[in-house]
């Protein structure tokens, strides 16, 4: 695993902890941008409209991550539930705080050199597995 997916999928855990679980927590590095990762992410707390979701995301990067490794990612991109580019990555694999790699796949128009999974959990399955927790602390 790469070092800039260690780090981040230590910021996701804790981002998780604090605000809500992710959906959606990958690395994309596009054929078109070499050596720039893009943070793509989905959760039912994140608007992509909301400019004050992307300076949250942005403020946990550079608090968390050194200069070095900031300078990797090329944009954060928030998926909103129902987009097609969301759902396609959530096939690939289910994980949580972990990681998956992918290679050479294509997204709707997009090549995608590698992505890095850290975590891929549909909502409705996040939901199954809250209710099980549930039902299991009652007495």
């Amino acid at each position: 695993m790469i070092p800039l997916a260690e780090r981040l999928r230590d910021l996701e855990r804790d981002v998780a902890l604090e605000r809500g679980d992710f959906e959606l927590f990958a690395l994309v590095l596009r054929e078109d941008s070499p050596d720039r990762w893009d943070l793509v992410m989905a959760a039912p707390w994140l608007n992509p409209l909301a400019m004050d979701d992307y300076e949250l995301l942005a403020r946990e990067i550079r608090t968390r991550l050194d200069a070095e490794h900031a300078r990797l990612i090329s944009r954060i991109v928030i998926l909103q539930q129902g987009d097609p580019a969301l759902e396609a990555f959530l096939r690939f694999a289910q994980l949580e705080h972990g990681t998956y790699a992918l290679e050479n796949i294509v997204l709707g128009s997009m090549n995608i050199q590698r992505a890095i999974l850290i975590t891929s959990t549909p909502r409705l399955d996040r939901k199954r597995r809250q209710a099980t927790n549930q039902k299991r602390r009652r007495p």
